[in-house]
């Protein structure tokens, strides 16, 4: 399962707010066969979310920090953070965000 985000006017995070918001709307106006996928993707987002590191992504990463003509690709990953992150050919794995103290 892929999600594409456009970071043409916003960042990752900005972008990935946005889709998770229009894929809750589909989602109460979507019939019972299209729900499951867009359960998926609502999950996804929603952890994706609440677990990335987004300062640091911005940091190392430029090209997620918006105002740029890539899209990134979004993916479900079993390594660390749980999250890949593709864009202008290459792959990120998000840091998780550092716990509070």
């Amino acid at each position: 399962m892929e999600i594409l985000l456009d970071l043409s006017r916003h960042c990752i995070e900005t972008q990935a707010k946005k889709v998770y918001e229009q894929k809750l709307g589909l989602y109460f106006k979507a019939g019972p066969e299209n729900r499951p996928l867009l359960e998926e993707h609502i999950e996804l987002l929603k952890n994706f979310l609440e677990s990335v590191d987004f300062g640091d992504l911005r940091a190392r990463h430029p090209a997620l920090s918006g105002n740029s003509p890539e899209t990134a690709v979004l993916l479900a990953n079993s390594g660390s953070s749980g999250f890949l992150v593709k864009v202008a050919g290459l792959d990120f794995t998000p840091l998780e965000k550092k716990a509070k103290l």
